[in-house]
């Protein structure tokens, strides 16, 4: 049983990905299920020893009065040559990957192809994408913003309509992208719907997994287009195009 001293494991492993980063090295992405309150979520080596070519990992968690925004996500860059798979655990289940070939065309880098640059520009939010491909535009009056530091991984900041928020991402080729550790400022503002919109924002960004950038449109979903959660973006212009 849980106290509140104590780190434990999150309830359910609900995503497991591996991100090659170059040299060996493996951003290891877990994004889980809690049924409390959760902070300073985080991916550990098991206590156990390793087995074989197998790296055994825990999502853990501190107790804490964070309020827990679904999916809960962590993330660590690991070096795994060596390894064959990857075993992330929690309280319910456990997901299992195994190592692709660092040596294999495209797996050392993850710089080219895909959508446009979406890095170093200001993108604005103008929709909301449901699971049946409408658009709902933001409430009028609030602005929620997002401003990726790099294309291939980095932070992304931004304010929600109330809160200012940051958090890290790692993009790999072909527009895959998992965005994860968000937190954001306590600010209480009103009316209510601005946030009850803030909230959406927040769970939509961390959900995403598909990213495309056409000009100054950008767009992060769920899924694949039509049928998933999304966010539409319209990019800042260079002040000569204004």
């Amino acid at each position: 049983m849980n106290t509140k001293s104590d780190s434990y494991l999150i309830d359910k492993i609900d995503d497991l990905r591996l991100l090659p980063l170059g040299e060996g090295k493996f951003c290891v992405i877990a994004n889980g299920t809690a049924n409390t309150s959760v902070s300073n979520t985080r991916l550990c080596i098991s206590k156990e020893p390793t087995i074989g070519t197998n790296l055994l990992l825990d999502l853990v968690a501190d107790p804490g009065n964070m309020p827990v925004i679904t999916p809960v996500s962590a993330a660590r860059v690991f070096d795994l040559r060596g390894f064959m798979t990857v075993t992330v655990r929690g309280r319910e289940n456990e997901e299992v990957r195994h190592v692709p070939d660092a040596k294999k065309p495209g797996a050392e880098t993850a710089g080219a192809g895909g959508s446009g640059d979406f890095s170093q520009r200001h993108w604005r939010l103008t929709h909301f994408l449901n699971h049946k491909a409408l658009e709902e535009p933001v409430i009028p009056g609030t602005v929620l913003t997002a401003f990726f530091s790099a294309r291939v991984s980095g932070t992304v900041r931004g304010s929600g309509g109330c809160n200012v928020y940051g958090a890290s991402f790692v993009w790999q080729p072909v527009d895959s992208i998992n965005i994860y550790d968000l937190s954001h400022t306590l600010i209480e503002c009103q009316p209510p719907e601005v946030m009850a919109q803030e909230r959406r924002f927040f769970a939509y960004l961390l959900e995403a997994r598909e990213i495309e950038c056409e000009g100054y449109t950008l767009e992060l979903r769920s899924g694949p287009r039509g049928g998933s959660t999304g966010l539409r973006f319209i990019g800042e212009k260079p002040a000569a195009q204004k």
